[in-house]
């Protein structure tokens, strides 16, 4: 504590006048230090509490959560941030305001960290929340037929606890940073609240998803076999004079063109000019770069249902549903089927979407590959309608991403899937297909990082004859003793299909035993089937071996962030 200024003792000053002189001093600057004291304690007494969660599986509701919390802040709020698998340290019963922000997975269902918080605010027996106030932010794709769904299902449950709406759902799709600006802002509207935007701190210079970095392919090659009936392929790409890092876990931005074929026979069958301006811009240029001109969302039939005025379209969604039609069509369809007649491209271009960039696990460590990242890549092909169909950014890496071309890209960090920073931890990683991607990765790291944990590593494919991804470079982390364990399941190479969950049933003794040690459990890939069966398998093998309560067990990996998932 610093010391009250004294009056000097060879001032112009008897002894008596200095006393004086010293303890006016000290009571000024006793009363200053009062007042300033009073009005902190009053200022924080008066600091409004605006809780913010986020539901996240990606990463993104957390940025935006994290981002509005700081801004909050910064204005004089209070405004702690919680993953929603952490409610057990707020207590929304004494809560004014509430914010929270989800994302959607699956057939409408909550993200991995949500699924505990979804089930406690739905119990039957949960308070009533009268004097909550909140808003909720959904974050979702338009391509999947339940957008926003968990945005839509967390502000319906709220008002059924009695909790009061400050401002309407916001709704996001793939490019959502405008729409959640626009959220948060309406939210600062009803708060009162100017926001105060830390400009100065920006970067613009600096490469990202506005922003991205055009990189030259060093390396493309399928990674399957010619017989195979699979087409995976492992991409490296050039980092140099980016500034750009990354971690083993995190997530590569990667911008497709369009199929120029595709742009072809829809500007034929739309009668269009190709080389016709549209601000500037030739058309068939803009059908490339800029708009999504193959998945069908329901805005975008509806539109064109109102645009044809076709009896017959109508009637098709009539007899079936909106869903059911969208299945396994694309905008092609439409056009083909229920001609439009538009006087300039420009009608057209005002019902597509904004050609949005797809994201994939990174397969390289940062490490072990300076200035490069490698991602690998399954190309989806198949038959519908009478028609064939190709994944928009997985034939374009596939087919049209060649060597020394270059690629916009931009990194994204997974917060929710790191390796345990004691290199030291066990880990189990169930991979199948593309889903080694990650693995990959992890083993990189650990090998640079000279780790002594243990690593096991479930794969599958079809044909390990064909489809066997990255053995070589299996086979020599498993000579090194990077990976201590590999564990395959071959579906189609014997009579009854095997997967990968099969095979963890066969180990269950021995994977109880890691996750005994303090394992960290990771799966990554397919969300609608393989990560629910590999969840019920795992959930199994804590019963039968270590005779305790799954339910309890996992619920305590995930908050000790040993269960963790990278799952599409």
């Amino acid at each position: 504590m610093p010391t009250t200024p004294q009056i000097p003792t060879n001032a112009p000053f008897n002894e008596a006048q200095r006393l004086w002189l010293n303890g006016y001093i000290a009571g000024i600057i006793s009363q200053s230090a009062t007042e300033r004291s009073s009005q902190e304690s009053e200022k924080k007494k008066t600091k409004k509490r605006i809780p913010i969660v986020f539901a996240s599986q990606s990463g993104n509701s957390q940025s935006l959560a994290e981002q509005f919390g700081n801004e909050l802040e910064n204005t004089g709020f209070e405004a702690p941030v919680y993953g929603a698998e952490e409610f057990e340290d707020f207590d929304l019963t004494n809560e004014e305001f509430l914010l929270l922000i989800s994302s959607t997975w699956g057939d409408g269902d909550p993200p991995d960290n949500a699924v505990d918080f979804w089930n406690h605010i739905t119990s039957e027996d949960h308070p009533r929340l009268e004097k909550l106030q909140y808003s909720v932010l959904g974050l979702g794709d338009k391509n999947y037929l339940h957008f926003c769904a968990m945005g839509e299902k967390f502000d319906s449950r709220l008002k059924e606890l009695g909790a009061k709406r400050l401002t309407p759902r916001g709704e996001c799709d793939v490019d959502y940073e405008e729409t959640a600006e626009n959220w948060f802002n309406g939210v600062l509207k009803k708060l009162d609240t100017p926001i105060k935007k830390e400009t100065s701190k920006v970067n613009t210079d600096a490469y990202s998803k506005k922003n991205p970095f055009s990189a030259k392919v060093l390396l493309n090659k399928n990674l399957n076999e010619q017989e195979s009936q699979k087409q995976t392929h492992h991409i490296e790409f050039d980092l140099s004079g980016s500034n750009l890092s990354y971690e083993a876990g995190d997530v590569l931005g990667i911008y497709p063109t369009n199929d120029p074929e595709l742009i072809d026979e829809l500007i034929t069958n739309l009668n269009f000019d190709p080389d016709e301006l549209v601000d500037d811009k030739k058309l068939k240029e803009i059908l490339l770069y800029d708009f999504d001109i193959r998945n069908l969302t329901k805005d975008f039939v509806l539109a064109w249902l109102d645009k044809s005025s076709s009896e017959s379209l109508g009637q098709t969604i009539k007899n079936t549903s909106l869903e059911e039609y969208i299945t396994g069509r694309e905008i092609i369809d439409l056009i083909v089927d229920y001609p439009v007649i538009f006087s300039e491209p420009k009608q057209f271009l005002s019902l597509l979407r904004k050609l949005s960039p797809r994201l994939y696990s990174i397969s390289s460590s940062p490490n072990a590959n300076i200035d490069k990242v490698h991602i690998t890549v399954a190309k989806v092909s198949y038959e519908s309608h009478g028609r064939s169909r190709n994944g928009v950014c997985s034939a374009y890496l596939a087919d049209r991403c060649r060597k020394n071309d270059t690629t916009n890209v931009f990194l994204q960090s997974s917060k929710h899937f790191k390796l345990p920073q004691d290199s030291s931890i066990p880990i189990i990683m169930v991979g199948p297909g593309t889903g080694i991607a990650p693995f990959r990765a992890f083993l990189q790291e650990r090998e640079f990082l000279k780790s002594s944990g243990k690593s096991w590593l479930f794969f599958g494919n079809p044909h390990e004859g064909t489809d066997f991804l990255y053995k070589q470079e299996l086979m020599d982390f498993q000579n090194k003793g990077i990976l201590s364990k590999l564990s395959t399941a071959w579906s189609r190479d014997q009579e009854n299909k095997i997967y990968v969950q099969d095979v963890m049933a066969q180990e269950g003794k021995e994977i109880w035993s890691w996750l005994n040690e303090g394992a960290y459990f990771y799966v990554c890939g397919d969300a609608k089937y393989m990560a629910k069966d590999v969840d019920s398998c795992l959930h199994e093998i804590i019963e039968e071996h270590g005779k305790v309560n799954s339910e309890s067990y996992i619920k305590e990996m995930k908050k000790e962030k040993r269960y963790q998932r990278d799952v599409y």
